[in-house]
């Protein structure tokens, strides 16, 4: 399944999460104010309202099923569905500065390779009588540190409450070394000899 189809997916389990937790909140609501026993005791109104009240708390439990259900798909789906879409955000950037290229270049977007049981995905691929080109893109947002031979890169970020906090990511380049190792084995397998080179292209993120 390509980013494109999933982020289809978590965005419609996103989608789903806040209409499950919504209705939860909406019920809540309802029950708590059409629920009340405001008639004086013992009277026949007071018999109508206690059992109104009554069925509406006995659905509660149904009611709140809807709201696991929706926290879960919230929490399992929205990060993924955030940092799909900001990395298809990037790639189409990306496309559009290689538009600019002449003429005679070939450009290959969302490129599956394989060799020998390692996998990968190249973003873009650019042909032409000089060699071939992968350009790895990532969109992040914040400060990066690392170097060229670091496992992780640490990402520093500032919340929409103004406080900084850390992560970690994958070394980019480290990805780009494996894609033009194992475009370098396939193209050998069949008996192709040119140049490759890799770039990362990132995004909004200031690297230091």
């Amino acid at each position: 399944m390509d980013n494109k189809s999933k982020i289809k997916y978590l965005k419609f389990g996103v989608v789903i999460g806040y209409v499950c937790v919504t209705i939860f909140v909406i019920y809540f609501l309802y029950s708590f104010i059409a629920g009340r026993v405001t008639a004086p005791l013992g009277s026949d109104e007071w018999y109508v309202q206690f059992e109104k009240s009554s069925q509406l708390k006995s659905n509660l439990p149904i009611a709140f099923i809807f709201m696991v259900i929706g926290s879960a798909l919230i929490y399992f789906c929205q990060r993924p569905y955030q940092r799909l879409k900001s990395g298809i955000q990037g790639e189409a950037r990306t496309q559009n500065v290689l538009e600019n290229l002449p003429s005679n270049y070939t450009i290959l977007s969302n490129i599956p390779i394989e060799y020998e049981g390692q996998r990968s995905e190249i973003d873009n691929l650019i042909l032409s009588n000089k060699g071939i080109v992968i350009v790895e893109t990532k969109n992040y947002k914040g400060n990066i540190q690392g170097n060229e031979d670091d496992r992780e890169w640490k990402i520093t970020k500032t919340s929409g409450k103004g406080n900084h906090y850390q992560d970690s990511i994958k070394n980019p380049i480290k990805q780009v070394k494996r894609q033009t190792y194992i475009l370098s084995q396939i193209l050998k397998q069949n008996q192709i000899h040119c140049w490759i080179d890799g770039y990362v292209f990132i995004h909004q993120a200031h690297v230091l």
